[in-house]
């Protein structure tokens, strides 16, 4: 999403980011619609690569700066709701130190979290701290409002904050501190700001919701009940079981019944407690604001209504809501010791848990710093429901290099959703998984093999979007193979009849077209490239340079990676020529594996510099 985008390597005009969802234009046109609309989100990772050069520690440096950045708010907060400085010191560290919060730290991608988890609390600090604050008091109103429109423009789970400053106003009605009049004068701002996002929203979209952002996949009413309570029960027992985070929880296509079952348990528990306590006296006690926060934070990610999520949860969703949580542990601290035994016991208790995190934290921390160590966790511990965690890893195989793995990774994929869900296998999963072989064959030069085998799958598929890529998929397994005339008829036969397959049918043929000059110009070295593992040692630089050229056009990350080691590698090659090639490869995150290659070549560009094409034309 980062490094291949081309709306984080270039900085744009300012207001295109907040007038387009979460890619550019361009990113959106193969990717149909985008529902996300990030727009401060994608600005920092685009200012980021201009600042860092790219630089993968540049990315997670600030990542790390929004984590500690939020623990220091949340102290302030705590102090501010009359936590005592141990109270609220116990409640920053706890949250820091927190393993299911580690994804959104150690993952780029997901700094929308804590982005958006910054803004939240620091709209909640700004806001008016008494309702008797007059003209200081509407500037801090208006400030508070700001934050919460930043905060939305890195993730919608800014929203809950809304909600929060609304507990915040009811509670103070409720209590007799302030008059409606004086409260609706005071959120008038956060009402603006509200709409403002809206409309921003709605001209990002074209005016339209943006299609892939809500699925009809995953189950109807009433079974979606069932997939709502296992999500809940599923929050549960990630809040209980807070140190041992998890890659992949569950899967939306099933609802397990013991999760559901928790689920319900809580939602009834809750219930009773707030019949118990009463609707007016628990939306007056000043800790009401934090418990919708983190209501607020969780009801998007329940299912309720079908995003297009495919995992029943996940840790970076508990962000937001942990930081509700600390800030409100750290207020209701003092009234759990009430004598000095009480006080040694809860200093005991709290001094485990901090150990217990930190020592979590360290070893979730290391498995976040390698992608193939990340997934392959991930698939080891993967539940019998989701095979996400197994596809995850395959990719990465297939990335570094190791198309052999990457089958076996992906037939355990096959054999976890084929077992568990063999209805929810006949989507997604199973294009996913035989897409991956596709490429893992044609890695290993069985183009053809992958041509066939993608058209068995199109027998299954023979309408619709998924016959679209498997369709796709399969002329682009006969480019690789050599034979752009069994790749037209691919396209001709089975993509021309289906919606939109004209102009999917004619950029196809300009690809074609392109390939085929390619190839022409190989000569003899056409058959080595194309049907057999490539040796790259064997070519001549002409050839060498088309093979590039070929790749290129093709997206054939695995031969392309080959052709530029290669060229890496050779010193009759001009220096610009070579240094493209480098700065390829370093920004396809392989340096290491190619470090000999690049001493050889006595060269060092700029990090990801992307390569200029026009080099291999």
């Amino acid at each position: 999403m980062i490094e291949r985008s081309s709306s984080v390597r270039q900085l744009r005009p300012l207001p295109s980011y907040f007038l387009h969802g979460f890619w550019n234009p361009a990113d959106q046109a193969s990717r149909q619609s985008s529902g996300y609309y990030r727009p401060l989100t994608a600005l920092s990772y685009a200012a980021e690569w201009k600042l860092w050069d790219g630089a993968p520690s540049g990315f997670h440096l600030t990542n790390l700066l929004f984590h500690l950045g939020n623990c220091l708010l949340l102290f302030l907060l705590a102090l501010k709701l009359g936590a005592s400085f141990g109270h609220a010191a116990f409640a920053m560290t706890l949250f820091g130190l927190l393993p299911r919060l580690t994804e959104t730290t150690a993952w780029i991608s997901g700094r929308t979290d804590s982005m958006a988890c910054a803004f939240v609390l620091g709209a909640l600090l700004a806001w008016p701290r008494t309702p008797s604050e007059s003209g200081r008091g509407m500037l801090r109103a208006a400030g508070a409002a700001v934050l919460v429109l930043m905060g939305l423009f890195c993730k919608e789970v800014a929203a809950a904050a809304a909600a929060a400053i609304g507990a915040i106003e009811l509670g103070r009605l409720l209590r007799k501190e302030t008059s409606l009049r004086d409260v609706l004068c005071r959120l008038a701002p956060l009402a603006l700001v509200l709409i403002a996002y809206g409309a921003l929203r709605f001209v990002s979209a074209d005016g339209k919701v943006a299609q892939d952002f809500l699925t009809d996949t995953g189950p109807a009413m009433p079974p979606r009940i069932l997939t709502v309570l296992a999500a809940l029960g599923s929050f549960v027992r990630m809040a209980v079981l807070f140190p041992w985070p998890e890659l992949q929880i569950g899967s939306i296509n099933l609802a397990p019944l013991p999760l559901a079952a928790l689920g319900a348990a809580a939602l009834t528990a809750l219930a009773a407690a707030l019949f118990k306590i009463g609707p007016r006296r628990l939306a007056s006690h000043p800790l009401f604001p934090l418990g919708v926060l983190a209501a607020a934070a969780i009801l998007p990610v329940l299912h309720i209504v079908p995003l297009k999520l495919r995992c029943l949860t996940a840790d970076r969703f508990l962000y937001v809501p942990a930081a509700a949580f600390a800030v409100c542990l750290a207020a209701a601290a003092g009234h759990l010791c009430a004598n000095g035994i009480q006080r040694i016991f809860v200093r005991a208790v709290s001094a485990l848990i901090l150990s217990l995190c930190f020592a979590s934290s360290l070893l979730q921390a290391e498995r976040w710093s390698s992608e193939r160590r990340l997934f392959a966790w991930g698939c080891e511990t993967a539940p019998k429901d989701n095979a996400a965690a197994c596809l995850l890893l395959a990719t990465a195989l297939i990335e570094d290099g190791l198309p052999e793995s990457a089958l076996e990774a992906y037939d355990k994929a096959e054999r976890l959703e084929a077992q568990a869900n063999p209805e929810a296998w006949r989507g997604y999963s199973l294009i996913r998984a035989a897409h991956g072989k596709a490429l893992a064959w044609s890695h290993l030069g069985r183009h053809r093999e992958a041509a066939e085998a993608l058209n068995r799958l199109a027998n299954e598929f023979p309408e619709g979007g998924h016959a679209v890529k498997i369709h796709s998929l399969a002329a682009m397994s006969w480019l690789r193979l050599g034979d752009t005339q069994k790749a037209r008829d691919e396209v001709r036969r089975h993509l021309l009849p289906l919606r939109n397959g004209a102009a999917l049918a004619s950029s196809f043929e300009q690809l074609a077209v392109q390939s085929e000059n390619v190839l022409n110009q190989l000569g003899d070295a056409r058959e080595m490239i194309a049907g057999q593992p490539l040796d790259a040692s064997q070519l001549d630089d002409g050839a060498l340079a088309g093979t590039a050229r070929f790749a290129q056009l093709l997206g054939d990350r695995f031969l392309q990676t080959q052709a530029f080691a290669e060229i890496l590698r050779r010193d009759t090659f001009a220096p610009e020529v070579r240094e493209s090639a480098a700065r390829w490869l370093e920004a396809s995150g392989i340096c290491s594996v190619l470090a000999k290659a690049f001493a050889d070549a006595a060269v060092r560009p700029p990090r990801c510099a992307p390569p200029p094409p026009e080099v291999w034309e």
